[in-house]
């Protein structure tokens, strides 16, 4: 009897340990998810570096992250290029000049590579300034690689981020010869050589997640507009309405980053993105549009922090393009779009071209 439990045990396994091995062995990563991000973002803790799998090329058609597997997805083609280090960059620049760090703003969620903010700047330039995507990371991530020789100082940080979430404080990294310093080392070797791609993708377990959902017919999880209900919001009228204790700390920690940034001569430029409630609130429905990034950007330029009043610079172009039915944001997803992305490189290359530390640069 016990080991007739066990052939038979072993024989309803087997195709599940045989789909499981093709998944992962020779199936590419994305093949059971709605989206390339989805599918190489590590999920474990096995040693690694970047968010991203390193050294990935992969083409698909993509469904935003607030409408897929729902009536209100709206097909995507997209490509994702990670370098060594699992990044999304065509190739690593170990000394950019422009280094953009932030959130999934930054590496381009939503967006195909040549339509991210990092590709635009680079292209904005004919590749005379060297634009490097170190996202998604912190000032901590920055100042470890730093001081770990992975990267070299660049002349400018772009710092973003989202509305909805606020700045971290720095943790500097310790340099001191330790067992967490040893365990870098043994991170970058394991990632260098993507030892750690299999173990994430096998933890991951894509096909009976996908399985799953299918089953459950898991519904979107974006909220629809009552407005217009191809519009989906991550959080809508539950949106975070930050009060004054956010405001000031978040200004306070940005002080912080500018005088880090000024101990190392690093220009520093802060990019906050207006979570897509406040663009267009009128469709949330708010009564009024949220005025926290304008207290920011108030506060900020008092403090003679150079910043992008991003929320200012959507709004007048609403205002402008009014008979324009082209968004700023993806209807299906919480990021920003292609035009959302060219308005804000726009002021980034005016703010670029006026800085005295790159006139010679740009003028080869």
């Amino acid at each position: 009897m016990k080991k007739f439990l066990t052939t038979t045990l072993i024989f309803f396994c087997l195709p599940f340990m045989f789909i499981t091995i093709l998944e992962v062995v020779i199936l590419p990563p994305n093949f059971f998810t709605y989206s390339i991000f989805s599918a190489i973002v590590y999920n474990s803790n096995f040693p690694h570096i970047g968010n991203f799998y390193p050294n990935v090329k992969l083409e698909s058609i993509e469904e935003g992250d607030l409408g897929h597997h729902t009536i209100y997805s709206i097909p995507k083609k997209s490509i994702w290029i990670t370098d060594k280090f699992g990044y999304r960059n065509n190739e690593f620049i170990e000394q950019a000049d422009i280094l953009l760090i932030g959130d999934s703003f930054i590496h381009g969620g939503g967006l195909t590579q040549e339509q991210t903010i990092t590709r635009v700047l680079s292209s904005r330039f004919s590749d005379s300034l060297k634009v490097y995507n170190f996202a998604v990371a912190n000032l901590s991530d920055f100042d470890c690689f730093l001081k770990k020789g992975f990267i070299k100082k660049p002349k400018m940080i772009i710092f973003e981020k989202v509305e909805r979430n606020n700045v971290s404080e720095i943790i500097l990294f310790n340099n001191k010869k330790s067992w967490e310093d040893k365990l870098k080392i043994i991170n970058k070797i394991v990632n260098d050589n993507g030892l750690s791609v299999l173990p994430d993708r096998f933890l991951k377990f894509s096909f009976f997640n996908w399985c799953s959902a299918r089953l459950k017919d898991k519904p979107s999880l974006g909220i629809p507009s009552p407005v217009d209900s191809k519009m989906l919001f991550l959080q809508g009228k539950k949106a975070i309405q930050r009060n004054e204790n956010d405001l000031k700390n978040n200004v306070n920690v940005i002080s912080i980053y500018k005088k880090y940034c000024d101990s190392l001569e690093i220009e520093f430029l802060y990019l906050p993105i207006p979570n897509k409630e406040s663009v267009y609130y009128k469709l949330v429905p708010f009564q009024k549009q949220p005025n926290y990034l304008f207290k920011l950007d108030s506060l900020l330029s008092k403090s003679n922090i150079p910043t992008v009043n991003t929320l200012k610079v959507y709004n007048e172009w609403i205002l402008k393009n009014e008979n324009n039915k082209e968004l700023l944001y993806h209807y299906d997803d919480s990021h920003w779009n292609a035009n959302g992305v060219n308005i804000v490189a726009d002021e980034l290359e005016k703010l670029i071209r006026g800085n005295k530390k790159f006139n010679k640069i740009i003028s080869k």
